[in-house]
């Protein structure tokens, strides 16, 4: 559902180990990771449950993959 927010390229959202989602955003480029976290979570917040949203969001250019392209933990 996060990658229907506009500036979202691709994301990723995984179990943190305290027992809340965590999301890793890849944002299109040119877009300023401030506002668009602020714009997700506007988003989360009107259309997702508090267990449903992420807690913890982390940017980067590309989802972290391992060598065999399995998606791999953030921190």
């Amino acid at each position: 559902m996060l990658r229907t927010v506009e500036g979202v390229a691709d994301v990723a959202v995984r179990l943190h180990g305290n027992g809340r989602l965590k999301a890793f955003v890849v944002p299109h480029p040119g877009q300023d990771p401030a506002r668009l976290s602020a714009r997700i979570e506007q988003f989360a917040a009107a259309r997702l449950t508090d267990p449903e949203r992420p807690k913890a969001y982390r940017f980067g250019t590309a989802v972290p993959r391992t060598v065999l392209g399995k998606l791999e933990d953030w921190g």
